[in-house]
């Protein structure tokens, strides 16, 4: 579970980029609240009437952008540091970061109370603050959507995207160094479903809506183990779970799948539709009673079970969702009453404080 109180810091950033092959878009997703950018930053340094740099500069440049707790706003650091230099360099010549944020559509009144922000400095000047902040404040909205749900309109879902580069600037001179570094990109979407139903969402009012959810249950912690294992064997151990299947069936929500094996798509939250809520319980009921008798809720040590069931009944691939010829397929099981509720508690949790909207994806870890 993430939150805007685990923000992405510039030198964690530059850490991940150095260790880590360059990530889609070439950004870094570390929560649904939190992104960055890095690279290594090259100023070169000419003499007059030379095509040959007689000085070299580097430097780390790290973008972040976090999202506010509780508002329709994002934190943007940029920060430039850790200078090397080779042969002669004029320390006057200017390093800058422009950032600019944009409407998603057209037709949208989407905008920013400040569409662009910039921050330049000299190197001697970036070695004695190193860094610079900017908060951006999101406001407006897109028009709703005709392909939405009319529960989901009132969450005004709207688009933008914030977008950055770094330059270099020598001087007048036809043979400074002038240049800047290929444009990043961070689309972002927010909304209003945080005021309309906080216990629906929480932490922010806008999130990186391309960073998929991801939830971990320990298969270990006495609270949730018969609930824990039974997620733990729909994707690691298949031949376990019930109804199974033949060749090619699977149950989704695994980020451990490789992508080749078309496996890896992540389940989707539903919270407005109650008849499917309660199709995908009554279906999962059906097959507890099917495979272990109408007796199912009855322990030989006395205690109650429950039917269980992943994917949850409050997603759009639960069991009332699936067809005999579909491989997509769910597992079922009686567990400890006490471990399915604690782990359904802990679910809506993740949701809400994820800030997962109706429809959005989640992928469910358990492990050992």
């Amino acid at each position: 579970m993430a939150n805007p109180g685990d923000p992405v810091l510039p030198r964690e950033c530059v850490d991940y980029f150095m260790n880590h092959d360059d990530p889609p878009d070439r950004i870094w997703l570390k929560s649904r609240f939190a992104s960055c950018h890095a690279e290594f930053l090259v100023v070169n340094y000419y003499k007059k009437n030379s095509t040959l740099p007689i000085g070299r500069a580097h430097a780390e440049w790290a973008l972040t952008v976090n999202m506010s707790w509780n508002a329709r706003q994002a934190l943007v650091t940029t920060r430039i540091a850790n200078w090397k230099f080779v042969g002669d360099v004029n320390k006057s010549q200017v390093v800058g970061v422009e950032v600019a944020c944009n409407k998603a559509l057209p037709s949208s009144s989407a905008r920013c109370q400040t569409p662009s922000w910039g921050h330049s400095e000299s190197i001697t000047g970036w070695e004695a603050i190193t860094q610079a902040d900017y908060t951006f404040q999101f406001q407006g909205e897109d028009p709703p959507n005709p392909q939405e749900p009319d529960q989901i309109k009132p969450e005004k879902r709207t688009l933008y995207s914030i977008s950055s580069y770094a330059y270099g600037y020598g001087g007048p001179g036809p043979w400074d160094n002038i240049g800047q570094t290929q444009p990043v990109s961070w689309p972002l979407r927010c909304d209003v479903a945080r005021s309309t139903n906080p216990n629906y969402a929480k932490s922010s009012d806008c999130v990186f809506h391309g960073a998929t959810g991801w939830l971990r249950f320990n298969v270990n912690d006495p609270a949730i183990t018969e609930s824990a294992q039974l997620y733990y064997d729909a994707h690691q151990d298949f031949g376990k779970t019930y109804p199974g299947g033949g060749q090619g069936k699977y149950v989704p929500g695994n980020i451990g799948v490789p992508a080749w094996a078309n496996r890896t798509e992540p389940i989707r939250r539903n919270f407005y539709d109650k008849l499917l809520q309660n199709n995908n319980y009554n279906t999962s009921v059906k097959f507890c009673k099917d495979k272990w008798g109408t007796g199912y809720k009855v322990r030989p040590d006395g205690k109650v079970n429950e039917c269980d069931e992943f994917p949850f009944k409050t997603t759009y691939e639960g069991s009332f969702t699936i067809t005999p010829d579909m491989l997509r397929t769910v597992a079922v099981r009686p567990v400890l009453k006490e471990h399915n509720q604690e782990t359904g508690a802990r679910w809506g949790l993740f949701l809400a404080e994820d800030h997962i909207l109706d429809g959005d994806g989640v992928f469910v870890e358990a492990y050992k």
